[in-house]
This record gives C-alpha cells, structure tokens and sequence, in this order.
C-alpha cells in the first residue's frame, strides 16, 4: 500500500533499530483508496538519527523534530514521536517535548482521521476510532 519511496524509508528507519510508521493524511488517504499526495513518516528516531541516515535531506522543521528526507525523487517529512504545548499562533506549538512511544504522538493529532498510523506490512494503527469516523 505505501509507495516505493515511503517503504524505502521506513525500512531504513527500522533497519537501524527506529520504530517508524506513515502517519496522518496519507494513511487516511490510503484507507479511503486515493493515492496519497504527499508522504509524512513518524519515527523514534531523533532528527539528528535522521539525518545521519540518509544522504539527502532538509532540516525543515528541526525545532519540532521534523526532517524532509528526499529519496529517488520523492520526498518524506520525517518527524520525532513527540507532544506539543499550545498552539499560541494557530500553526506553531509553543513547545515540542519528544516522546518514546507511537500512542503519545498519536494523541496529539488534530483528528481521529488524521491520528492513523500504518508500518510497512500495511497494518494499521487506530487508537481513537479514525477508521470508524472516516466511513
């Protein structure tokens, strides 16, 4: 179900010893049978681990734990578990805190949709009725 690219970095992700999962809208994407626009990938790994792991990618939003990983033409944002603190200019956190486990990111996400995480065997993970909500 993912795309070559997506596989490919979560693959390397766990080959290092990183938990790692698509996450958000492509999972959503995917269960509804559209073809995911983009790619969004969250992981165990911190940005640092990240980058170290792969050739071409863009520290975009380094602060928040995310890396831009750009693979055979494609590109994944790549992002540390983690929960955020308020949202003070309706886009930014006021602080991002990294966390061990898929459950805590998942329980920071704006909607059960979009809190769907999916591995590379294309099992997925629902802890809040996102599959329900979006039939």
């Amino acid at each position: 179900m993912l795309s070559r690219e997506a596989d490919a970095v979560l693959a390397r992700l766990e080959d290092a010893g990183h938990a790692a999962y698509a996450v958000g809208g492509c999972v959503r994407d995917l269960l509804r049978g559209a073809v995911p626009h983009d790619w969004d990938v969250t992981t165990s790994a911190r940005p640092e681990e990240v980058m170290a792991l792969f050739e071409h990618c863009v520290p975009t939003g380094i602060r928040h734990g995310t890396v831009t990983v750009f693979l055979d033409g494609a590109q994944a944002e790549v992002t540390t578990f983690r929960t955020e603190g308020v949202y003070l200019d309706g886009r930014h956190p006021s602080e991002v805190r990294f966390v061990r486990t898929l459950a805590e990111d998942l329980s920071r996400r704006d909607f059960t949709i979009n809190a769907m995480a999916m591995d590379a065997d294309g099992n997925v993970t629902d802890l809040f009725g996102g599959r329900d909500d979006l039939a």
